[in-house]
């Protein structure tokens, strides 16, 4: 991993994100810290290096980075859609079910 290159070559689909930081769903104190250093928005954090995010968490790096970098990657991840034939309802049974059923009675 290239440590100075800018987060948004990482999500570049997410460069544009006017999303507020807590809608990031991640700590009080990451967030707290993204503000006081004037990250508010997604496209703000992604304009920082791996390292410049790092430096914002003085005490307990690593845990902080690694969440942000959770957050990011879950919210970049196209939402997974629900395969209708793949659901489990009476309607969807094959027909000999209920008999295959009772023989393993």
């Amino acid at each position: 991993m290239n440590e100075e290159a800018k987060l948004a070559a990482v999500f570049p689909m997410l460069a544009e994100s006017d999303l507020p930081i807590e809608e990031l769903d991640i700590e009080v104190a990451s967030r707290n810290s993204l503000r006081r250093s004037g990250i508010h928005t997604v496209a703000q954090l992604l304009q920082l290096t791996h390292t410049e995010l790092v430096s914002l968490f003085l005490n307990r790096s690593l845990p902080f980075y690694s969440e942000i970098i959770y957050k990011l990657t879950c919210l970049a991840e196209p939402p997974k859609t629900a395969k209708t034939d793949d659901t489990c309802t009476v309607e969807n049974l094959p027909d000999d079910f209920w008999r295959t059923q009772d023989e393993n009675i």
